[in-house]
């Protein structure tokens, strides 16, 4: 009615009740809506492109959904809708024509025949068609192959525009070539004899494509001859042999002459090992290819050579490592010996010759090699010359006034038993000195400021001076000390905070600074001895104080976000709702704007005969009761309610559609009559039609005729026939089709294998297979020699028992069936096995006597007089110097569970001679080194464990306090040959500590450098650089509430100390002081009441006087100049000028306006 209405108010008809049917009749035709959305619906679907047109047909019916409010109805589950206004559509159903190159859509538009409103209907059935694009499938073309005998092949098949459920199909025109397969549209083609063969692929609606495979025989191997090899006798090499189309083949090797070169093959690896000098030929086969040779050179390996060293001159007490050079070695060792060990003692590491200067004289050196012949070179050792005294100078000194005494070590070089170190003072006024005789440390006592030069002399020494500078002492001046403000909470949006910040010693010219980790949350400014704190932005942020001489202090600074008020929850009404009794409860979802977290949705009806409501979350569910009409008011919290109507329309009774009656299911035989079945249709229509189809045409087909079906059998399975009739359910039912029955084939029973059985043995069950047995047959045997074996039938199972030694035959028969026979084998029955156990003999008394004999044959002599029933003998072999493996051969119808065993210690053991180099050259002794004192050493040599060794013992060389002598001795067994049992080690104890002076260290030069760095890790990194014998490393750290200054800790190399004195002194102004500047704001000066009162000068110039009057005032300001804005004959620009050492400004410009007087 509302549609009429709208469109009769664009005719400018007056719209009653009366006169809408005149209304109707005159205006122009209503559209149709409903027809506009089915028609734009299949025409957008049968354009897209199907491979089939029942693909087609399938996506059109998809494509038609119900829209009741804009006039299109759909047939759901046999029930057609009720038209509720006129020009509205029903969509019927959809088909395919004859040809199916068209859908015919069939479809009804609702009319009033008698012109009362409230008797609409749907008219006749109309119908249009539609034709349907079909994209066939393609098969992507794939090129001719070529294959090899055993390949196989897997391609990739592309089809375009496929078919759902459709699968490849593949035929091959000669399988004597070729096999293929197809799975998941992946095609392998396996090459299986030389010659050709067509591949078709078939899809369905798609061409066929073929293309042709071509199998080729396999080429046949091939193998590159290496080059010809040349070798040294006992060399080893490997050589990559190269074989072109392998196939599962085995490379060989061999050569003419194994006692020259003997080969070995891993894989395509040939391993070439000399053995002697000559020539071999190496021949090289595989499997299907031609044999290759190639030629090895072997040459003599040639023999060692000492070159030898230069003679060499040595002092007393010197240690010198000498390179020994020795060409073509073999693995032996270099030994060294000295003709006089009291001149210079040798030892040997690796090819390292050590010459240990003991006395002044000369030695001869004889070094030797395995095959090499000895060398000799020449050692003159000299005494140490006498050397004078030497007083090492000490740095310069400066001390304080009221400071403790300056202690000195003094170290000499070359001193003498009797010389005594002596000091003295230029001026005792300013500094005195004392000398410790006992230990040469010079004291040093500050008395007053001043200068004063130190002398040190000894005797047969030049003397030495160094300056004491001694100043007045230094009175500590009490820093600034900031104190902290409390941590500070603001607002964004609230006023400035101003705090008084309170700093104990104060200077006169000491200025308070302060700065903000993050202006964004919080910015800072000073004022005197208060800042300004501005919060600007949610967050927290960090103020750093600054004073002058002051250690910084910091304060938090958090600022919170603007509080915004909460809006109030808004419901957002549903639309008014239509529903029918009988229909589905209808579910909306119910959009609250600023919902809380506890608030919760109501609703009621007004009426809950009509409708009833239900919430569930933000859903609400209505339920259609009776006709009428109903108001749903939703509530929540803190948010005004709202109504929506729900107008409840009565169920439409439904008009009952056709039904067909299903056959009963069908059993059919290929070759048989049709047959022929009545279909009953209850609630037919005149114009109704019965069709009917089958799931599987190659199994049945079915035909109509009026109400008759006629179905055909084709082949053997099962199909499903679909009968269908308009506004009707389809029905189905099935229809078994069974092959036609072939004749009955006679019986053949299946022969057994040949038998072997053993007199004696249990009875041999044999079960026979009989193909194509009748009900009522019986199967019967008999045996050609029943004195051998006998047989017995039950069933279809033959019992054969042995009976003598010989052959027999069972003949099997059966009714209708050819006999079958079968050679029976029966053997006499074996002797009975008597088992041993090897314990036994182990534990026999003579085997135990066989211990510590003096050989292998002894020990297989003593096993030979032994008799143990059952052992035909019993053999040893040697597993080690001392144990054997025994062999225990058996007599005839005995067994043993272990055919060996072992006699411990049955060879007496025979002295093991021990290699004095490996017991040197023992890893253990890298222990014995730098150790405190000669005890030392030999408790630790206590705790190396070497096979054979007893004891080792160190003892002290003369003349020498580090190296010591190690003795060796041996356990019982073991022997050291010719060899001697002593060596020695080098350096087993360490060198006495050298004491440094830390004043010494302190005041070297290299210390200069470390003035005024940048920070800590500069001060470390110069220190990297700084080198002192006997100092191992020098590292800075930082000191407590100091910037400058920095502590410097010494670690000493091993073999060097400090004896009392601390590690550790202080470098002042090590680092550079940290210059804080201070900010200027521009608005100090722009805003500044002098400045703003430069007005109306008659010049630029006045006005840079004026400026250059006013900078005094303005502290860090140096100069303001003044130029003529740009435009401007009146106002200015000024620029600021600062003491950038110590100040920054925000902005260096300002404009000053109306500072020249306009000209009249």
């Amino acid at each position: 009615m509302k549609k009429l209405l709208s469109i009769l108010s664009v005719i400018s008809l007056s719209a009653t009740t009366s006169g809408l049917a005149v209304a109707c009749l005159d205006a122009s035709p209503i559209p149709n809506l409903g027809k506009e959305i089915m028609d734009d619906n299949i025409d957008k679907v049968v354009n897209k492109g199907f491979a089939t047109p029942e693909a087609a047909l399938e996506a059109v019916k998809e494509s038609i959904k119900a829209d009741p409010e804009n006039g299109l109805f759909v047939i759901e589950n046999g029930v057609i809708p009720k038209p509720t206004d006129i020009d509205q559509t029903l969509f019927r159903s959809v088909d395919l024509n004859a040809q199916k190159t068209k859908v015919v859509v069939t479809y009804s538009e609702s009319i009033n025949e008698s012109g009362n409103l409230s008797n609409i209907i749907w008219g006749p059935e109309q119908s249009y068609d539609r034709t349907i694009k079909i994209t066939r499938p393609v098969i992507q073309e794939i090129a001719n192959q070529t294959l090899i005998i055993g390949q196989e092949k897997t391609i990739d098949v592309k089809v375009t525009n496929p078919i759902d459920g459709v699968e490849l199909q593949v035929v091959v025109s000669n399988n004597n070539f070729i096999s293929a397969s197809l799975k998941d549209n992946k095609l392998t083609i396996k090459a299986i004899g030389v010659g050709s063969s067509a591949v078709t692929l078939k899809y369905e609606n798609a061409e066929d494509f073929t293309f042709i495979v071509t199998v080729n025989e396999k080429p046949k191997p091939v193998i590159t001859k290496p080059s010809d090899q040349t070798l040294t006798v006992g060399e080893s090499k490997s050589v990559d042999v190269s074989i072109a189309n392998q196939d599962n083949g085995t490379l060989t090797a061999e050569s003419d002459k194994t006692n020259v070169i003997e080969v070995k093959v891993e894989g395509s690896k040939v391993s070439l090992t000399a053995k002697a000098a000559g020539e071999a030929t190496i021949t090289l086969s595989y499997t299907g290819a031609e044999n290759v040779s190639f030629k090895v050179t072997v040459n003599e390996k040639p023999k060692p050579v000492i070159t030898k060293p230069n003679d060499q001159t040595l002092t007393v007490g010197d240690n010198k490592f000498v390179d020994i050079t020795i060409t073509n070695q073999d693995n032996g060792t270099l030994t060294a010996s000295s003709d006089k060990e009291n001149v210079v003692q040798v030892s040997v590491d690796g090819t390292k010759l050590l010459l240990n200067a003991k006395s002044s004289g000369t030695a001869v050196i004889t070094l030797s090699y395995p095959g090499a012949t000895n060398v000799t070179f020449n050692v003159t050792v000299n005494d140490k010359p006498v050397e004078k005294p030497v007083i090492a100078i000490p740095s310069d000194q400066t001390l304080t006034v009221g400071d403790e005494e300056k202690v000195i070590a003094i170290e000499i070089e070359n001193p003498t038993s009797e010389g005594e170190l002596k000091a003295s003072s230029s001026s005792n006024d300013i500094a005195t000195v004392s000398v410790d005789k006992e230990t040469n440390k010079v004291s040093i006592h500050a008395v007053g400021k001043g200068e004063a030069t130190i002398t040190l002399s000894y005797p047969d020494a030049d003397n030495v001076t160094f300056k004491v500078t001694v100043k007045e002492e230094e009175k500590p001046v009490e820093k600034p000390v900031i104190t902290s403000p409390d941590d500070q909470t603001l607002t964004v949006g609230d006023d400035d905070k101003t705090i008084t910040v309170a700093i104990a010693n104060a200077t006169t010219d000491g200025k308070l600074s302060a700065s903000s980790s993050d202006e964004e949350i919080a910015t800072v400014s000073v004022t005197d001895s208060k800042i300004t704190i501005s919060a600007k932005a949610a967050g927290t942020a960090t103020i750093t104080l600054t004073y002058p001489d002051a250690d910084n202090v910091t304060f938090k600074v958090t600022v919170k976000e603007e509080e915004i008020p909460v809006e109030k929850p808004v419901i957002t009404s549903p639309d008014d709702q239509t529903l029918t009794v009988g229909d589905d409860d209808k579910t909306i979802t119910v959009a609250v704007a600023n919902a809380t977290t506890d608030g919760k949705l109501s609703a009621s009806s007004s009426d809950e005969e009509i409708a009833t409501v239900s919430v569930t979350d933000s859903k609400i569910t209505i339920s259609a009761k009776a006709a009428g009409t109903a108001t749903i008011t939703l509530s929540y919290p803190d948010a005004d309610n709202v109504t929506f109507k729900v107008t409840v329309k009565e169920e439409e009774k439904p008009v009952e559609k056709p039904v067909i009656t299903s056959p009963d299911d069908q059993t059919l035989t290929v070759g048989d009559d049709d047959k022929t079945i009545t279909v009953a249709i209850a609630n037919a229509t005149t114009d109704g039609k019965l069709s009917a189809s089958s799931s599987d045409k190659e199994i049945a087909t079915v035909s109509v005729t009026d109400s008759k079906i006629t179905i055909s059998a084709k082949a053997a399975g099962t199909a499903t026939i679909t009968l269908s009739y308009p506004d009707a359910d389809n029905v189905t039912f099935k229809v078994t089709v069974k092959e036609e029955e072939k004749p009955v084939e006679k019986p053949v029973i299946t022969s057994p294998d040949d038998q072997t059985l053993t007199v004696g043995d249990d009875d041999k069950t044999i079960t026979v297979a009989i193909a194509n047995a009748t009900t009522d047959g019986k199967l019967s045997a008999s045996s050609s020699d029943e004195e051998i074996a006998t047989v017995s039938v039950t069933d279809s199972k033959i019992t054969i028992s042995a009976k003598a030694a010989g052959e027999t035959t069972i003949t099997l028969s059966y009714p209708g069936a050819d006999e079958v026979t079968f050679k029976v084998t029966v053997k006499e029955k074996e002797p009975e096995i008597i088992k041993l156990e090897v314990n036994d003999i182990i534990n026999n008394e003579d085997v135990k006597k066989i211990q510590n004999l003096s050989d292998l044959n002894a020990v297989n002599e003593a096993l030979g007089k032994i008799k143990i029933t059952g052992v035909s003998s019993l053999k040893a072999s040697t597993i080690n110097d001392t144990d054997v493996k025994v062999e225990i051969s058996l007599e005839e119808n005995y067994s043993i569970d272990e055919t060996n065993f072992t006699i411990t210690s049955a060879i007496a053991k025979k002295d093991v001679e021990l290699d004095m180099n490996d017991i040197k050259d023992d890893s253990q002794f890298e222990a014995i080194s730098n150790l405190k004192d000669l005890a030392e050493v030999n408790e630790k040599l206590k705790d190396i464990s070497i096979e054979g060794v007893k004891s080792i013992t160190a003892s002290a060389i003369k003349n020498n306090d580090t190296d010591v002598l190690i003795t060796i001795e041996l356990e019982s067994g073991y022997t050291l040959g010719s060899q001697e049992n002593t060596f020695t080690i080098i350096n087993a104890i360490a060198k006495k500590d050298v004491e440094l002076d830390m004043n010494d260290i302190k005041s070297d030069s290299q210390f200069k450098v470390i003035s005024n760095l940048k920070d800590l890790a500069e001060v470390n990194e110069k220190l990297k650089d700084i080198s002192i014998e006997g100092v191992k490393s020098i590292t800075a750290s930082a000191i407590k509430n100091n910037d400058t200054d920095v502590l410097i800790t010494i670690e000493l190399e091993s073999g060097y100390t400090l004896g009392s004195q601390e590690n550790t002194f202080t470098i002042t102004n090590a680092i550079e002081k940290e210059v804080v500047k201070t900010e200027i704001k521009v608005t100090s000066i722009s805003e500044n009441e002098d400045i703003l009162n430069i007005k109306d000068k008659a010049s630029l110039q006045e006005v840079n006087d004026a400026l250059a009057e006013l900078v005094k005032n303005f502290e860090g300001v140096t100069k303001l100049e003044a130029t003529l804005k740009e435009g401007s004959e009146t106002d200015v620009v000024i620029t600021i000028t600062i003491d950038d050492q110590n100040y920054t400004i925000d902005n260096a410009t300002f404009d000053l306006n109306g500072a020249i007087k306009t000209a009249e």
